[in-house]
């Protein structure tokens, strides 16, 4: 291909249960939609295609306050085009904040995978923030959301419990130590003396590995010591 070449890509558009799809086969389009909806739109609904969508600030609202509403596909493609919008400098921090702190109100099974990929992106931002003051409030915003949530999972896994739930407190459980949640990593800690005990019941399985990480980052030597002898 040369640098003049233009992609044709197809375009599916939401409104509430509504879809249309339409082809972009030039730089720049505009496409009329049949009908009138109060909906926001949605580009790119169902995440099928190759390609990022920045939503002017009017939209961008709208969807934020729409996420429970939205198809689980949908929520989860507005979260990750937020963040690499965030990545590239073309949002700010505040506003990808805003959306995430909307997951709360999301009550169906599309929740766990949506704390997942919210907990990957925190955790990253905190690396690029490092000592910067923006730190701090990320760490503040990331506790307030996070924290909650696994409050309301528990240690340990109910019954029958699906798959994505038990994939989600270990990550919930490492993100939170990494971010400093002071009550977590105690509440590690603890666990993790009792596993020395032999008191194995106190961490179960799933979240070992996450439970021996958060008790580990801040360890002093004597942990160290207790480490190398249980190894």
């Amino acid at each position: 291909t040369t640098d003049s070449a233009v992609w044709r890509i197809p375009l599916r558009l939401a409104r509430g249960e509504r879809q249309d799809t339409v082809l972009l086969d030039a730089a720049q389009g505009r496409f009329s939609l049949p009908g009138c909806s109060a909906e926001p739109l949605v580009a790119n609904a169902g995440g099928r295609g190759f390609y990022r969508v920045r939503y002017d600030a009017a939209q961008t609202q709208a969807l934020i306050k729409a996420l429970p509403r939205l198809s689980a596909a949908d929520r989860t493609v507005l979260l990750a085009d937020s963040y690499a919008l965030l990545q590239a400098g073309f949002k700010p921090l505040a506003e990808h904040l805003t959306l995430m702190g909307e997951l709360p109100k999301v009550g169906d099974a599309g929740r766990a995978p949506l704390y997942a990929t919210a907990a990957t992106q925190l955790r990253a931002l905190d690396g690029v923030l490092h000592g910067t003051p923006a730190q701090a409030t990320l760490r503040d915003a990331a506790q307030r959301l996070l924290a909650p949530e696994l409050q309301s999972l528990g240690w340990q896994p109910a019954a029958n419990e699906d798959a994505e739930r038990v994939r989600l407190r270990p990550a919930l459980i490492e993100t939170l130590a990494a971010l400093g949640d002071a009550a977590v990593v105690q509440a590690a800690k603890e666990r993790f003396e009792a596993a020395l005990r032999s008191d194995v019941a106190r961490v179960h399985p799933t979240v070992r590995a996450a439970v021996l990480r958060a008790a580990a980052q801040t360890a002093e030597p004597a942990v160290f010591d207790a480490l190398w002898q249980a190894l």
